[in-house]
């Protein structure tokens, strides 16, 4: 249910904000932020973490903040925002250069 003097807003990422009508630029509350998807690397061993659904611990990969290495156990968070691990991203900017220049060490 929406408040009758609010609306739905989505920005230029694809995240939706709840505004109301005498809102300025800066007052807004998220209603719902997809996850950002983001390369990870354990902080601890340099492990890259993927995000994927595991059933075997009952994980069905719901948006989250904090990651967990799989090899070392080490948890963490990389923003203050939802983020997803991937293998590689799927965008690319004007400025970005081919490869990272660590080598971690790859997912098992």
């Amino acid at each position: 249910m929406i408040l009758p003097d609010a609306y739905i807003e989505t920005d230029e990422r694809g995240q939706r904000f709840l505004r109301w009508k005498d809102d300025t630029e800066n007052d807004f509350q998220p209603l719902y932020t997809a996850p950002i998807p983001m390369l990870l690397f354990c902080p601890k061993c340099d492990l890259q973490h993927v995000d994927a659904p595991n059933p075997a611990k009952d994980w069905t990969n719901q948006p989250h903040r904090s990651h967990e290495c799989q090899m070392c156990g080490w948890t963490w968070r990389p923003a203050d925002v939802a983020t997803t691990g991937v293998r590689t991203l799927e965008t690319a900017g004007q400025g970005d250069r081919t490869a990272h220049p660590w080598r971690a060490k790859t997912e098992r």
